[in-house]
């Protein structure tokens, strides 16, 4: 069997016979009527042909008689007279567009697409192969299709960190080049709007320049760039502006309120922006997690009707502007999961996104939303936000599981969702991996168990050399931001550590109306919590865990410096991986010292101590520098003082352990 790690998986992967030589002579045909993202493929295609020393020319073609010692890129359907000796398949293991048959032998390549975006997903296969041969590939043959027509990811842009474009067209091409078709990008206010200027102003909001050209991008790679506008609630950052606090439902300046008719101009306006510089048919209006609703200015219409049915009410007004627009309308499916009798009423063409990040065997909304007959789309996550760094055990689990479900019921796609909660600490590379396991279980759901996957993604992503220690560091950093007293729901105590006293860890603070929600919220999905448990202080760290921490991080922190990276990227994210080692050796450092602060342990002295201190703080000054030059190099500036104000408060923690051990040391001193 050939011996090839692709992601995803392929349907069928067969073995020819011979092998094909990577010499000179070779060229590649391609259709005369070939759009621009047959010619990224086939350009692609010569540039990897050219890393083995091969110059190939790209022939276009409108009949080519001859094929032997070809790559043959052809599309199904348009390109057989163009094409008549390259033998295609009569028939087909699947009717998707974005099938392919790629063939491999002595004689050159031939790819056949079932049409424009299946050859470019059979290309991404072949650049696969080629980035794994020496100098020829063995004859192999793959018939192929996806699982699920949507397959992609949402990258949340609004909680202070938004991508450069050339950030976005990188994220772009890792979902290309896992066969992913879908990109949302997360939006409450982090976009320019022309009639709202103040809007998104100090954010780095992304321009219509901007969308309109990752648009672009995005159609020539055969993935579409669908617009995604919250809508109902996570609306602080604009209602908290003078101009449109009174159309907040309550104090809390968290949602809309549905009892105002400005509330509907204003999105109007917001839609009249944003969606036209979209060409995808579809709108993610959200609306989750409405806190509140029927609380404040609509209390006497949700008294009188039901908070379901104001939510309900509030979606069809939506989806009547979107309609305008030409849109069809997505929703998050949790705010129905509390009303699940009124999803009969919806508009029958909305989209339900359902989503939940939690590892479990069974998600019970899947059969809610399927028993209603409407569309859905399961979004898993990948566990990067709210930890030092992902937490890739939850994050397979859930996307595997929840794939599973989607696929037993006929799921639209899998929409892989990478959050940034709290100031989005976390840095993009340790997403790579969440990308690529969902991409690889929205292809061939179940194809590939997760040893299989790490050898492939090690290898395609770090190269033969790298592959297994860097996949040694990223297990090891997973695992130590869940050792024993770390893991808490949806992340790690490791981070707010890092930011926090260590030592007196506060209870999350939430509303009643949160609480209420999140409590029905574990219900539904078949966990029983009290509301006590959302106010209890976290307990100790035992001192075992700080020891262990610290001893995997500084063991990665080895095994990383022995690592170069075969790609910009690769050691861009190398670096990254080596900022949530030193996070977590800080940590377990952080508290270990805090403890003794707190209880001098038998023969160390003040001095001592205050030393201790003041190393910590040196090295959170080194961390704070290396972090905001990780930042820049993705993301624009304006979002970053969230997470160096996180910093300085990390560093007010540890003045005041100094001031405690050596009571008249200041800056003076």
């Amino acid at each position: 069997m050939a011996s090839f790690s692709l992601i995803p998986a392929p349907v069928i992967l067969s073995d020819g016979s011979g092998r094909l030589s990577l010499r000179e002579g070779l060229d590649i045909v391609i259709s005369y009527q070939a759009e621009p993202g047959e010619w990224i493929g086939a350009r692609s295609i010569q540039a990897a042909l050219g890393l083995h020393g091969c110059t190939v020319p790209i022939q276009p073609q409108r009949r080519c008689s001859r094929t032997a010692g070809s790559i043959v890129l052809a599309v199904r359907g348009r390109d057989e007279t163009i094409f008549p000796t390259a033998v295609r398949p009569e028939v087909g293991i699947s009717e998707s567009t974005e099938a392919y048959t790629l063939r491999v032998d002595e004689d050159g390549i031939v790819l056949w697409g079932a049409s424009p975006a299946g050859l470019a997903r059979g290309a991404q296969t072949l650049l696969q192969a080629l980035a794994q041969a020496e100098d020829s590939l063995p004859a192999f043959r793959v018939e192929d299709a996806p699982a699920f027509p949507w397959r992609g990811i949402l990258l949340d842009v609004s909680r202070g960190k938004v991508p450069r474009l050339e950030t976005l067209y990188r994220n772009v091409e890792m979902l290309s080049s896992c066969k992913m078709n879908i990109l949302q990008l997360y939006v409450e206010d982090t976009f320019a709007f022309r009639g709202h200027p103040l809007i998104g102003r100090a954010w780095g909001a992304l321009t219509p320049e901007e969308i309109v050209a990752l648009d672009a991008y995005c159609r020539d790679r055969y993935v579409e760039l669908m617009p995604c506008l919250q809508s109902f609630g996570h609306l602080r950052r604009i209602l908290e502006l003078p101009a449109y606090r009174h159309l907040a439902e309550t104090d809390a300046l968290w949602s809309l309120t549905p009892v105002r008719e400005e509330s509907y101009d204003l999105l109007s306006d917001l839609y009249a922006d944003y969606l036209a510089c979209f060409s995808s048919p579809y709108l993610n209006v959200c609306c989750d997690e409405t806190f509140g609703l029927g609380t404040g200015q609509s209390k006497e219409v949700a008294d009188r009707d039901g908070r379901g049915r104001l939510f309900l009410g509030h979606l069809r007004r939506l989806h009547a502007l979107a309609a305008a627009h030409g849109r069809t309308l997505l929703v998050w499916d949790d705010m129905f999961l509390h009303y699940p009798e009124l999803l009969a009423e919806l508009p029958r063409d909305t989209v339900l996104l359902n989503w939940w990040y939690s590892a479990q065997e069974r998600y019970p909304q899947v059969d809610v939303i399927h028993a209603a007959g409407l569309k859905q789309v399961v979004c898993p996550g990948t566990s990067s936000w709210n930890t030092p760094f992902p937490r890739l055990t939850n994050a397979r689990a859930n996307i595997r599981n929840m794939a599973a479900e989607g696929q037993r019921v006929g799921a639209l796609g899998v929409l892989t969702t990478d959050w940034g909660d709290n100031g989005h600490p976390n840095l993009l590379g340790g997403s790579w991996y969440g990308y690529a396991y969902g991409a690889s279980e929205s292809w061939s759901p179940g194809s590939m168990d997760d040893q299989k996957f790490e050898a492939a993604f090690g290898r395609l992503f770090f190269g033969s050399q790298e592959a297994e220690p860097a996949l040694a560091a990223m297990r090891a950093l997973s695992e130590a931001c869940l050792l024993p007293g770390l893991a808490v729901p949806n992340g790690s105590r490791a981070l707010s550590m890092f930011f926090g006293d260590p030592l007196t860890v506060p209870p999350m603070e939430f509303t009643a109306d949160q609480i209420g929600f999140l409590v029905e919220m574990l219900r539904l999905h078949g966990m029983d919590v009290s509301p006590e448990r959302f106010s209890q202080a976290s307990q100790p760290i035992p001192p075992e865990t700080l020891a262990r921490m610290h001893e995997m991080a500084t063991s990665v922190l080895d095994s990383l410096s022995r690592l170069h990276g075969a790609s910009a990227e690769v050691r861009l994210t190398l670096e990254e991986m080596r900022m949530a080692a030193r996070q977590i050796a800080h940590v377990a450092t952080k508290a270990r010292v805090g403890s003794a602060v707190a209880a001098p342990p038998e023969g160390e002295t003040s001095a001592d101590l205050a030393a201790e201190v003041t190393l910590l703080k040196r090295d959170l000054h080194e961390l704070r520098a290396e972090y905001e030059r990780l930042w820049l190099a993705r993301d624009k500036p304006q979002g970053l003082w969230l997470t160096l104000d996180k910093f300085d408060t990390a560093a007010a923690v540890l003045d005041r352990w100094t001031t405690k051990v050596q009571p008249g040391l200041g800056w003076g001193q």
